[in-house]
């Protein structure tokens, strides 16, 4: 999304009217629940702490083109706080040597995504309230797996899964 971050914080304002008891102003979610939003992105994924910053570029226009496709709203539509999934499968493991260029420590495994998805999924990634990120090997087993996964994961190829969804209340339970 172009303009200014006040002319964006203004559009988002006059496009949403709701106001949460914190204040907060939310677009109608209807449209995320009604559609799941995942998409996956093949390759292994890089991490924001990549040496190789023309890499680290390569993979976040990558994610972007791959949500891109996906998502065919405007972003304004999720203008409410949401929870996003992200898990990378790879044959990688806890103890393997790693190449440099491969995301391993999951703090750094999410930012690119975020980044990528702003203007797209979402205005802005100050909307994500909920971050889930998991590093999986290739055997694990997975319970109602997503469309489009089967292949990659049969086949041995590193494969990253996100999923954007309404974030829950904001109330926390201990």
């Amino acid at each position: 999304m172009s303009g200014t971050r006040a002319e964006r914080a203004k559009a988002l304002e006059e496009w949403t009217g709701r106001v949460d008891a914190a204040g907060l102003r939310h677009a109608d979610t209807e449209a995320l629940r009604e559609t799941p939003f995942e998409f996956v992105i093949e390759g292994p994924a890089v991490s924001q702490q990549a040496r190789d910053k023309q890499r680290l570029c390569w993979w976040k226009e990558k994610v972007k083109e791959a949500a891109g496709e996906r998502w065919m709203a405007d972003p304004l539509t999720t203008g409410s706080p949401v929870t996003v999934s992200i898990t990378y499968f790879s044959k990688i493991t806890y103890t393997a040597k790693r190449e440099p260029s491969e995301a391993h420590d999951v703090d750094n495994l999410a930012k690119p995504i975020l980044d990528a998805m702003m203007g797209i999924v979402y205005y802005d990634d100050s909307q994500v309230s909920d971050l889930l990120v998991r590093i999986r090997g290739f055997e694990t087993q997975i319970v109602n797996q997503p469309a489009g996964l089967a292949e990659y994961l049969r086949e041995s190829r590193s494969v990253v899964h996100v999923s954007v969804d309404p974030a829950p209340s904001p109330r926390v339970e201990f």
